[in-house]
């Protein structure tokens, strides 16, 4: 089961921090339980 996954309407509701984050979630395909500290995902925004 994958973490996370965008969608087209999802990147714009988010900004591009929540969207950088979701993208690199989906691309590392987490399984459910893993735990993943995200900071700085995009200019400095944590």
């Amino acid at each position: 089961m994958r973490a996370a996954t965008v969608k087209a309407g999802d990147a714009g509701a988010l900004g591009e921090a929540g969207a950088t984050v979701l993208v690199s979630l989906d691309a590392v395909g987490l399984v459910e339980g893993e735990t993943v500290l995200v900071s700085g995902a995009s200019g400095g925004v944590g």
